[in-house]
């Protein structure tokens, strides 16, 4: 069996922190061949499952069917397809967006306080609960819309004062376009929550794995190219598109959910 550190899944080079996947799926498989990183991502689905309300026991045992899943599958398509069933069948979709709501509110007490003006832009939710939580606890004028790859926003420039980016930014295949395309409809600012690296690759993996259950098992999205970045490389890209960084923070692992790094950052035009 190879060591940890020198298996790596199709796309992502993590070192320099991109993804060379375009118009893909990431194949998951080779993180959960290797004994070590699946033994972490069993512990980590393991956590996952408790969190939804399924008892220690029973947890353990989803968490291990789902890797056995990872490990049979012939092709990427068919792990999905195996995965998408078994998650329909145990109610574990269900019981997801149950507890899902609860993320939006916490992105909403981190973003408020840095809202300028009152008319507001979210950029590729795909559920609007952040906008609508802003309106709720705000009473700001926000709109959402969804980004398609390449597509110019549908919007007058300077058209929002604030434009708000929740995570999208990793999952477009280019990063720059959807950027500079939030910086034309602002005339303030643009507010940014990204995922970036973990100092250690095999953590990395992990997160990896959890970021592909979420989006693609539980929400159904297949374009995920994993543009990862450490935020030094963040700030490059910012600092590419004209934009100064008023406010760089670092969120931690903020959903307990998907364990993954969020840093926060405030920019200004």
């Amino acid at each position: 069996m190879p060591k940890a550190s020198n298996l790596r899944p199709q796309a992502p080079d993590f070192p320099s922190g991109h993804s060379q996947l375009r118009h893909g799926r990431l194949d998951i498989r080779p993180i959960v061949l290797n004994e070590d990183l699946a033994a972490m991502v069993r512990a980590q689905l393991t956590n996952f499952f408790i969190f939804l309300g399924e008892g220690e026991q029973h947890s353990a045992v989803f968490a291990d069917v789902i890797v056995r899943i990872c490990q049979k599958a012939a092709s990427v398509e068919e792990m999905e397809k195996e995965m998408g069933k078994f998650c329909t069948d145990e109610a574990i979709t269900d019981k997801f967006g149950q507890v899902v709501h609860e993320r939006p509110a916490r992105i909403c007490r981190h973003i408020i306080p840095h809202l300028a003006g009152e008319r507001v832009l979210e950029i590729g939710s795909w559920n609007k609960m952040v906008g609508h939580g802003i309106v709720a606890m705000t009473g700001k004028h926000v709109e959402g819309t969804v980004y398609s790859e390449g597509a110019i926003l549908p919007h007058g420039t300077k058209s929002f004062d604030t434009t708000v980016c929740i995570a999208m930014l990793h999952h477009v295949n280019d990063p720059a376009k959807l950027l500079s395309e939030a910086a034309r409809v602002s005339s303030r600012r643009i507010i940014v929550i990204e995922t970036i690296n973990s100092p250690q690759e095999n953590q990395q993996m992990v997160h990896t794995f959890m970021d592909w259950f979420y989006n693609s098992i539980l929400h159904g999205l297949t374009n995920l190219p994993y543009n990862y970045r450490s935020p030094q490389e963040w700030e490059q890209l910012f600092a590419q598109n004209g934009l100064k960084v008023a406010l760089s923070k670092d969120m931690g692992v903020d959903n307990p959910l998907i364990p993954v790094h969020h840093w926060l950052y405030v920019l200004e035009r």
